[in-house]
């Protein structure tokens, strides 16, 4: 009887391997021909969508939602501009919030580690960049999330 869960886990588990499998060929199929299958076929891709974007793609579909390389390649060096200023308003409060922010995921975990040192370097630039809002509590969340999924420049102009 055992062996019989066992067997069924085991089945069941390549089964969704096997669908994880072929929903990523999919997507990797729409983005190779994005542009054509928006103008085409845009309820497809809202369908598709809206069904969820694989892990492995979504940092880069997250960007070409959100237009990245446009406003990138629109304000060549901004970000290494604003990463480069030494008089940063907000840079207390960010210090202070940084080890607060997913204190429990590897990538944050170390002080002055490689994950909060990219993070402190997105949210100071922002807050120079957009000094109407400056910094807020809580943006190193989101910024957090957006860092597992792409680099810190890219993370900025989303």
């Amino acid at each position: 009887m055992e062996n019989e869960n066992e067997l069924r886990s085991e089945q069941r588990t390549r089964s969704s391997s096997a669908k994880e499998s072929l929903n990523v060929e999919k997507w990797r199929l729409m983005i190779v021909n994005w542009n054509k299958l928006c103008a085409e076929s845009p309820n497809s891709v809202k369908n598709r969508i809206r069904q969820g974007v694989p892990d492995i793609f979504r940092g880069f579909m997250w960007q070409v939602f959100a237009n990245v390389q446009e406003y990138k390649k629109n304000h060549l060096e901004v970000y290494q501009q604003l990463v480069g200023q030494t008089h940063v308003p907000f840079e207390d409060d960010i210090m202070r919030d940084i080890s607060r922010t997913f204190p429990k995921q590897i990538f944050f975990r170390e002080r002055h580690g490689f994950g909060q040192t990219s993070m402190l370097r997105v949210l100071k630039a922002y807050s120079l960049y957009n000094s109407e809002v400056g910094y807020c509590q809580g943006m190193g969340f989101i910024t957090g999330l957006l860092l597992l999924y792409m680099s810190e420049e890219d993370c900025f102009w989303m």
